[in-house]
């Protein structure tokens, strides 16, 4: 696992390096003499304020002050292909004091752990015959097959690809989100609520 916080804050070709790595799961190192190649399979988790100063779109308390030509440049440090590459995002607003106190969750830590270790079970199970042990190593020729999807989800897939413009890249990545929710959910075939909370889950709503 590869966690960036303040991603933002990272020069823009930091973060392009890591787009072959992300892709390919390898990483080359090239010198005078040699090339090497070395594995490089993680997860990337990043982090970021909405602007340099934190407070954009915040309703009460500190209001942004940040000129809009910093908040286009700080937020253009992660550029389209690399945003193309992250399959989730999540936007987590600030919490007020009683909320921070309270520690309540919606789910027992215990349950969700029983949710995801079945729908990894299920991964690897599937997978065993095409010797792919997870949704995120499935390539695009295998994803049609894997995910069964219903013609609603084939609607919604088509449509929000269209009306976002989306690379295959991107189509490929919410394929493999929308088939581990159902993974989640126990079912075998991808329906439209799996390919529309991918897509949620991405920022872009069919």
């Amino acid at each position: 696992m590869l966690f960036l916080d303040e991603v933002c804050e990272f020069p823009r070709s930091h973060l392009e390096a890591l787009r072959q790595p992300l892709e390919e799961r390898r990483v080359a190192v090239a010198r005078v003499r040699a090339t090497v190649v070395f594995p490089a399979e993680f997860v990337l988790i990043a982090a970021a304020n909405p602007c340099p100063c934190g407070h954009l779109g915040e309703r009460s308390g500190s209001a942004c002050r940040c000129p809009e030509d910093a908040i286009t440049r700080y937020q253009s440090r992660l550029s389209g292909p690399m945003r193309d590459r992250i399959d989730m995002v999540v936007e987590v607003p600030r919490l007020g004091g009683e909320a921070l106190l309270s520690g309540s969750s919606e789910e027992p830590t215990a349950l969700v752990r029983g949710r995801v270790a079945a729908a990894q079970a299920r991964q690897s199970e599937r997978g065993a015959a095409i010797g792919v042990t997870a949704n995120a190593l499935l390539r695009g020729d295998q994803l049609l097959d894997v995910c069964q999807l219903d013609p609603g989800a084939r609607d919604a897939l088509t449509a929000a690809g269209e009306r976002w413009h989306l690379s295959a890249r991107a189509c490929h990545r919410v394929l493999r989100v929308g088939r581990t929710i159902a993974d989640l959910a126990g079912e075998e075939r991808v329906g439209r609520g799996a390919v529309i909370e991918a897509f949620q889950l991405r920022g872009q709503a069919p």
